[in-house]
């Protein structure tokens, strides 16, 4: 029952109320994004190590309150830990929403009258809806590639302020989703603030990740910023394949089937064609942050699993996969098992004085956190891609690889398939 103006006041205070806890990291502080080292004289290296362990890497919306006694419960990292709860249960319950509203009974309905009031015999009618539906669709995709490159392009621009979450909502979410007249205005209400939460997901996720300039640590507000903005979008992305396409699963094999409950029609196949415009190149956008922290690193994987996993998604975002797969998952393993940093690597190759460094990458001459974490994480999330349903790795290798081979799009397969 609130309006719109106010969801978007209480998401901004939840991200709010965990910003600050998360700018004054101590010791018992949460969440933890810091090494030891940061408040006293260990070793880095070995706190490094530490923290890029994966077995004690819990994310942060998965942390359970304790039990207090009959005073019920309570969070152990105080006020910041239930504001990222309160915006994962944000999550849910709008698109959860969804489910409850019914689509609209009073939708423009084809009349069977020509021009001249006339019935139109059978033949007529099929081919003037046929012809209908084809001229809406293509007006549809059009409009829909034109707002979501809007709402990207404000992600990217704009500040987030009240400001954003308007735009979002009167711009590029009733541009994507106002026109539809399968939808009750429930529903068209239920979508813009789904449209407009998935866009401030995305724009928390897309910040940069500073430096301290005396220790060249990375700023624990901005890794910790990043690290709940990806689950969210994890989150957000599994909210709606549960909302939209029920599923059967078993670890990666989801096995898509049919539900009353089920959200249906073309806003449905909108929503998807945002997260595509939208979730992919933030992902893109964060492959420095990645490399920098391994925590970051195994949030981004996991959402590209839950991408690959689903086959609704799979099916949509085929050439947006290819390019996911290639980025972080094949060139990450052509480069060898990576113990030390990269920019370790290349002093002890060259000296460490006296030459400029150069690098394959520009992205990796600066990283000095070693990438072997990363590669561990990449192999255990493959073998989740394929340990249940061995048949996807043909998938993979027909779609990904031998179609582009045989079509002689660019010459030949993607760099790293080759």
């Amino acid at each position: 029952s609130l309006n719109t103006r106010t969801i978007g006041y209480a998401l901004r205070c939840y991200l709010f109320v965990f910003y600050f806890g998360a700018s004054v990291p101590t010791l018992s502080s949460w969440p933890k994004t810091v090494p030891h080292s940061y408040h006293a004289g260990r070793s880095k290296y070995r706190d490094r190590l530490i923290m890029n362990d994966a077995s004690i890497d819990v994310q942060l919306l998965h942390e359970e309150p304790k039990k207090s006694g009959s005073k019920g419960v309570y969070f152990p990292g105080g006020a910041p830990q239930a504001a990222a709860v309160a915006l994962k249960d944000l999550v849910s319950l709008v698109l959860g929403r969804l489910r409850t509203l019914t689509p609209s009974e009073t939708g423009e309905i084809f009349s069977v009258l020509d021009e001249d009031g006339v019935g139109s015999g059978p033949f007529e009618n099929f081919a003037r809806s046929i012809l209908s539906t084809i001229i809406d669709n293509a007006v549809n995709r059009v409009d829909a590639a034109n707002y979501t490159q809007l709402a990207l392009h404000q992600i990217h621009r704009s500040g987030g302020s009240e400001l954003f979450w308007h735009d979002m909502m009167t711009s590029c979410g009733v541009g994507l989703f106002c026109d539809d007249d399968s939808l009750s205005q429930d529903l068209k209400h239920g979508y813009l603030v789904s449209f407009s939460l998935l866009a401030n997901l995305v724009k928390v996720a897309s910040g940069k990740v500073r430096k301290v300039t005396q220790t060249h640590d990375l700023v624990p507000r901005d890794v910790a910023s990043k690290l709940l903005s990806l689950e969210l979008l994890l989150h957000f992305i599994e909210q709606w394949r549960d909302v939209a396409f029920p599923t059967n699963t078993d670890d990666c094999g989801k096995n898509e089937i049919g539900s009353d409950k089920a959200v249906k029609g073309p806003a449905v196949e909108t929503m998807v064609y945002a997260l595509r415009r939208l979730v992919v190149p933030g992902l893109l956008a964060n492959t420095g942050s990645g490399l920098e922290n391994s925590r970051v690193f195994r949030r981004i994987l996991k959402i590209i699993s839950e991408l690959w996993c689903t086959n609704h998604y799979r099916s949509r975002m085929k050439m947006e996969l290819g390019i996911l797969i290639e980025h972080f998952v094949i060139k990450m393993l052509q480069l060898g098992p990576q113990v030390l940093s990269p920019q370790r690597l290349f002093d002890l190759q060259n000296g460490n004085k006296g030459r400029k460094r150069e690098s394959s990458s520009s992205v990796l001459q600066d990283i000095t956190s070693p990438l072997l974490p990363h590669q561990l994480d990449i192999l255990v999330e493959i073998k989740k891609w394929f340990g249940s349903n061995p048949k996807d790795t043909l998938e993979l290798f027909m779609n990904y690889d031998m179609e582009h081979n045989t079509s002689g799009f660019n010459g030949g397969t993607f760099p790293g398939a080759q």
